[in-house]
């Protein structure tokens, strides 16, 4: 039904009309989507400041996941290094056992060097299992200033140590074995030292991190988020001055006045 209200008092009920169905729509839709930039034209520059916090977000989260990925990784290497560095130990006690000549049938240095060889095997199975680089392999570790029974320097490893090699524990060099396996200790326990460093250097960037992503949600959320304590009484209003505006344009022209007064 076309209504064509008398002017002056039926244009403005008519634009009260359209602002109140305007406001109306944009409360539903608000409270729809639970959005408030339903479109850009609501807040153009809130739009630009949503978008460019949007992308420093996506950037924090990628950031954290890194960070996250890298420490699981070191806590993995931190794990397998402990292990190792509890079988040096347990080698270490090994050669210090062999080394005592006046004691020690041949049948106990030959089950020592059982043992040791089980150690070294177990040191390469870790790294193995683990994905450890080469230098956790008993092929690396020891070989870096390991003394000889001259007290030289020597590039002889822990694979040394097992049966057959130069610093096995039955007829071996007793004495580079034990530098060999000292200097393996220092070399796991600089790198556990250096991988704990790390770890919490990492853990500290994430909280830093994940502090900043919450102030930045918190600034989108009240840009872009609708406030629904503000839209629902917002739409109850333009409703009602819908009501108003629709009776106006239909009212008589005694109670036009009155109507008006309502309306201003």
């Amino acid at each position: 039904m076309n209504i064509a209200p008398a002017a002056p008092f039926g244009l403005f009920a008519q634009r009260s009309l359209s602002r109140a169905q305007e406001g109306i729509n944009q409360s539903l839709e608000r409270l729809a989507t639970g959005q408030r930039l339903t479109r850009a034209s609501v807040d153009p520059a809130a739009v630009i400041a949503v978008s460019r916090m949007q992308a420093d977000v996506a950037a924090n989260l990628k950031q954290i996941e890194a960070l996250e990925r890298e420490s699981s990784r070191m806590a993995i290497e931190e794990g397998a290094a402990g292990s190792v560095s509890d079988m040096l130990v347990d080698l270490e006690g090994l050669a210090v056992r062999a080394a005592n000549t006046g004691a020690m049938s041949d049948a106990e240095r030959k089950a020592l060097q059982i043992e040791a060889d089980s150690i070294v095997q177990g040191i390469d199975h870790v790294a193995n299992i683990t994905g450890l680089d080469s230098s956790y392999t008993s092929a690396s570790l020891g070989s870096s200033g390991g003394l000889s029974a001259e007290s030289e320097p020597s590039n002889a490893s822990l694979a040394d140590i097992a049966s057959g090699g130069s610093l096995n524990l039955v007829d071996g060099d007793i004495k580079a074995a034990q530098g060999a396996i000292r200097n393996a200790i220092r070399a796991v326990s600089t790198r556990r030292g250096e991988i704990g460093l790390q770890i919490r250097e990492h853990d500290s960037l994430v909280r830093s991190l994940t502090t900043e992503f919450e102030s930045l949600s918190g600034a989108i959320s009240k840009l872009a988020d609708a406030d629904f304590a503000k839209e629902t009484p917002a739409l109850a209003r333009g409703q009602v001055l819908a009501q108003a505006s629709i009776f106006a344009i239909l009212a008589s022209d005694d109670s036009r006045a009155r109507v008006l007064d309502l309306l201003a």
